[in-house]
């Protein structure tokens, strides 16, 4: 019954280390969004990078 158990909660404690995992490489790709996005108002404020020019249309 020992044995069981301890199988059962082995298979839970991946499918929850996957979930928590999948958590956190969402978290990060947003925090590299989030930098990114701050480089670059960043450089805009300094006037180091021009707005994007509006493109005419005919």
């Amino acid at each position: 019954m020992l044995k069981l158990t301890i199988n059962f909660f082995s298979f839970c404690g991946q499918r929850y280390l996957y979930i928590v995992q999948s958590i956190e490489l969402l978290a990060g790709a947003v925090n590299l969004t989030l930098m990114g996005m701050n480089i670059r108002d960043g450089l805009k404020m300094a006037g180091k990078l021009r707005p994007k020019q509006l493109q005419q249309t005919s």
